[in-house]
């Protein structure tokens, strides 16, 4: 008969034995959840592919692409300066792909103080002027946007640093919706000009829209001048559907039976018929309506 002293030490070893058997087990699944399922065995049983899984022989580490593979259209110059967070923002434009430098403008003639011929260079095109000129829309912000954001991911390897970018972009998005897209450029190149001056990194700043920025920039614009239509225009009606244009061409024109006229069948989708008598002629110009009381 068994003692006490046995059962325990027999419920100690199977103790031991299902913790060894679960060791193993955790053992398989990380094992597995580190590789994808590429044999024809694992496919044939339904084990399930694992597309975010390392790949083989790479010691636990994802495969890196560097700036040069990514972005071969960038200069090494750029690349640096984008590294050491001193890329000027409002070029932000040279980071597409499509960027090409404008020509050199030419020397303007002007007259001087004494009357005298003077051939002066034109004024420089800076700031959101000049970014707008290459950053139109949202959509080429954020293709530019992108590039800087994987170069200097790249050179920080970091991840709050690119969680920060992607959350600045998320906000120009978002304010893109509501203000004029020169007033967003407006905001971005101070925005980044302020985070340029910060003693230290801190994700927290760019999760968020600048109180002080969005007044400055996006409200006290957009207060002072509001977007409005041109002065003297207003926004065209919106056409007839196919069954509203079915039923006015049942109809007689009122316009085209008063002495000021229709603007003419080419215009109007109703019938320039008289509506005394439904002839090929003006209410006015009908010989059976009745005259007018004397």
């Amino acid at each position: 008969m068994a003692t006490p002293a046995d059962a325990a030490a027999e419920a100690a070893s199977l103790t031991k034995t299902l913790a060894d058997m679960a060791k193993s087990i955790a053992s398989l699944t990380s094992e597995f959840a580190k590789r994808p399922a590429a044999t024809a065995l694992e496919h044939l049983i339904g084990l399930p592919a694992n597309p975010l899984a390392f790949p083989p022989s790479s010691n636990g580490k994802y495969p890196v692409l560097d700036t040069p593979t990514l972005h071969p259209h960038l200069s090494s110059d750029v690349v640096t300066q984008i590294g050491k967070f001193e890329f000027p923002p409002a070029q932000l434009g040279r980071l597409l792909k499509t960027f090409s430098a404008p020509p050199p403008a030419g020397l303007h003639l002007v007259v001087g103080p004494t009357g005298e011929a003077l051939f002066v260079p034109p004024t420089p095109v800076i700031g959101a002027t000049a970014l707008l000129r290459e950053l139109p829309d949202i959509l080429t912000f954020v293709e530019a946007w992108m590039v800087f954001t994987s170069v200097l991911q790249n050179q920080q390897l970091q991840l709050p640093v690119a969680q920060a970018l992607t959350a600045h972009l998320n906000i120009i998005i978002m304010v893109a919706r509501a203000y004029p897209w020169p007033a967003v450029l407006d905001y971005h190149i101070a925005f980044m000009q302020a985070r340029a001056l910060d003693t230290f990194f801190n994700p927290i700043n760019w999760m968020k829209s600048d109180p002080h920025l969005h007044t400055m920039h996006l409200l006290v614009p957009n207060i002072l001048h509001p977007a409005s239509p041109a002065s003297g225009t207003s926004a065209a009606p919106p056409a007839p559907s196919t069954a509203e244009l079915v039923r006015m061409a049942g109809q007689i024109c009122y316009m085209y039976n008063t002495p000021a006229g229709c603007a003419g069948p080419s215009g109007c989708p109703r019938r320039h018929v008289c509506r005394m008598c439904s002839g090929p002629h003006s209410k006015e110009a009908c010989r059976t309506a009745p005259s007018p009381a004397v």
